[in-house]
């Protein structure tokens, strides 16, 4: 499950904004055909927030999409115009009206397996008084309501806002302001929630869910539950990033969740900044259908920003200050400006999902010689919930740090991974091993060491399992075959 909600806060008063601050267009922008021009940002936006802050980070580009639309809606002159080059918007007001009626129609999904929801709200000062035309397009292209809040008594205020996003995102975020952070000369609030559940295409066993070391930014070693399945999988190396990609589907096939995995283990941040050369659209492009083994750690991630900064590095920037022009939403706005763009997410990632098909599967890790590859996201990883057909990206984000077990990591829980080089993946000794997984039926099948291969001189090529792993076996290779 996932949810987002973004709100901006107009303030009646006026502070000062930066002026000499550079937005990021980068000499790459007019390489980028017209169809993926919108999409962009939402790379953009996403590299920016993980440049500046470490650990991990969670952003919903779609909600402060449709937050900055409705700001655009009644933005002026420049004020406009900034946020129309940063959206890659045309300056028609008709075409971009229907491309965001568009957009966020594709974001309200209700099937057994997908639901996303989404909303728009408009917490309006009890003395303001918005243009009719701004009323109406807020309800026509945005789906937005508009709702008046007394923000003279910030509790009050704080808790219907709050009350509303919860509502929308299913409790995931209880609380998107405070009543202290919401200053008694507020005009508008402009909100947006949305909410995310979706069952993978391919499921990840819950029996076949081991422990293992997630290596860290400092490849200290963590210990964490690694879901893993064995299918076919959009997957590939990508050389301009130097990182390998995977293209995790989920049922209906309309969205996927796509991860870019450095090769080298401390290496994320050289893929953050060079993943504004490569559009996702691109990357994914790039990948074929492989069968491969994918090894992905559970993580859960609650996150929480202010986002002007990583904005106004994008360029826009009057809006936040003094020469705001926000006069298209009402007459008496007067100097109103955005004085906070609040963005909290919440993601939870596992096993859940629908199985393919029944009968029994067989998961394998294979002997050295042969040729299924391995994508084990075992470091800091790079991942986007898209949809597949607009290229639009829900939520995207960085893991540094996913779920931990509560245990000391043993020696034999290091069995499996000794003799490895920790900065680039390659194991002197590979560990391997083979279940059988009854699809469609709760009985797990392991495969018995009296049924398993041995070497030319009759020694068997497995140990048994040290760790809490009891479905695995793990084979050691030395000798011929």
């Amino acid at each position: 499950m996932i949810a987002a909600a973004t709100v901006l806060v107009l303030l009646g008063s006026v502070t000062y904004a930066d002026p000499n601050t550079i937005g990021l267009r980068g000499k790459f922008f007019n390489k980028i055909p017209n169809d993926d021009r919108f999409n962009y940002f939402d790379i953009e936006l996403i590299q920016e927030a993980t440049k500046r802050q470490d650990g991990n980070v969670l952003i919903s580009p779609v909600s402060i999409k449709a937050a900055l639309l409705m700001v655009l809606e009644g933005a002026v002159g420049k004020s406009a115009e900034e946020i129309r080059d940063v959206l890659r918007l045309p300056e028609e007001k008709d075409s971009y009206r229907i491309k965001t009626q568009q957009f966020l129609r594709r974001l309200d999904v209700r099937s057994p397996s997908i639901t996303i929801e989404t909303g728009n709200n408009l917490f309006i000062s009890n003395d303001l008084k918005p243009y009719s035309e701004y009323r109406s397009a807020m309800q026509e292209y945005y789906s937005a309501n508009i709702s008046e809040v007394e923000f003279t008594s910030p509790t009050k205020a704080a808790t219907t806002i709050n009350d509303w996003v919860s509502r929308v995102t299913h409790g995931l975020i209880p609380k998107l302001v405070e009543a202290e952070g919401l200053p008694a000369d507020t005009k508008l609030m402009m909100t947006n929630a949305v909410y995310f559940k979706g069952k993978w295409k391919i499921a990840f066993d819950v029996d076949g869910t081991t422990v293992r070391c997630f290596y860290k930014q400092n490849l200290e070693c963590q210990r964490s539950y690694f879901m893993e399945t064995l299918s076919y999988f959009k997957y590939g190396y990508i050389s301009a990033l130097d990182a390998e990609a995977v293209e995790i589907l989920y049922n209906d096939d309309q969205f996927s969740m796509v991860i870019l995995l450095p090769t080298k283990r401390n290496n994320i941040n050289k893929l953050i900044r060079d993943l504004t050369h490569s559009p996702l659209s691109d990357t994914i492009g790039k990948l074929q259908l492989t069968e491969v083994l994918v090894s992905i750690p559970r993580f859960n991630i609650t996150y929480n920003s202010e986002l002007i900064p990583v904005l106004e590095k994008l360029g826009v920037q009057e809006v936040f200050g003094a020469h705001a022009n926000l006069s298209g939403i009402a007459s008496d706005i007067g100097t109103a400006h955005i004085s906070q763009v609040l963005h909290a997410t919440k993601i939870e990632v596992n096993e859940e999902g629908t199985i393919a098909g029944a009968g029994t599967g067989v998961l394998v890790v294979p002997l050295m010689g042969t040729t299924i590859p391995r994508f084990r996201a075992d470091s800091p990883f790079l991942f986007f919930i898209r949809d597949t057909v607009t290229g639009s990206i829900l939520f995207g984000g960085r893991v540094s740090t996913p779920d931990a077990v509560n245990m000391q990591p043993s020696k034999e829980n290091y069995a499996s991974e000794f003799k490895i080089d920790l900065n680039t993946r390659k194991e002197e000794t590979t560990e391997h091993y083979i279940s059988q997984v009854s699809r469609g039926h709760t009985k797990h099948q392991v495969a018995r060491p009296g049924n398993l291969p041995t070497a030319t001189d009759g020694r068997p090529l497995y140990q048994q399992p040290q760790s809490s792993d009891k479905d695995a076996i793990q084979f050691s290779f030395s000798g011929n075959l």
